[in-house]
């Protein structure tokens, strides 16, 4: 359950804490999509990159003005010189290795929601930190948004110091609220 608040939201900045890019890899259910772009644009994240599943129609997405491309390999070509932070299930459950990309342009790829992102493409990634968020059960993940927020949730507590502090007191009220309901 999410709680609501009738509090103002907070005003627009242009702070993201780095964050240029976010990498939505084959994505299968156009919510999960929406949701990913509400995210990121409420946090001032513009650049948004869908690379296609095959079999899969996309034109309802680029009404929402994110770029489509076809591989992996193709939206780095397009982004370059970011540091990627791969959510994946079989990374680095240590979350304080995000402290290390405080301070640099990122891009987040997240992986499509049934198959994540093939080991052997992930691999050919220049300069990532692959991050799997900590579980209790060992073969459970988050749902492909929530893996998201919590992502940015942590980044943003862990480079606080570099923010933008109101918009990061602000998100990180939110989320608190989302992820530890009272």
């Amino acid at each position: 359950m999410v709680a609501t608040s009738n509090a103002e939201p907070p005003k627009h900045t242009t702070c993201t804490l780095g964050v240029d890019l976010i990498v939505f890899y084959h994505p299968k259910d156009y919510e999960n999509v929406r949701d990913v772009i509400c995210v990121a644009k409420s946090l001032g994240i513009s650049k948004i990159a869908i690379v296609k599943r095959p079999g899969i129609e996309c034109s309802r997405i680029t009404v929402w003005g994110v770029r489509l491309f076809d591989s992996l390999d193709d939206v780095i070509k397009a982004y370059q010189g970011l540091k990627y932070i791969v959510l994946e299930t079989y990374g680095f459950s240590d979350m304080s290795l995000l402290r290390n990309s405080c301070g640099k342009r990122l891009g987040v790829i997240l992986g499509a929601e049934d198959y994540g992102i093939p080991r052997h493409i992930v691999e050919s990634i220049p300069d990532k930190l692959i991050i799997r968020l900590p579980m209790k059960v060992a073969s459970a993940s988050y749902n492909v948004v929530t893996a998201l927020v919590i992502l940015l949730y942590e980044l943003m507590k862990q480079c606080a110091s570099q923010a933008c502090v109101s918009m990061s007191t602000s998100f990180l009220n939110r989320v608190e609220t989302y992820v530890n309901p009272r």
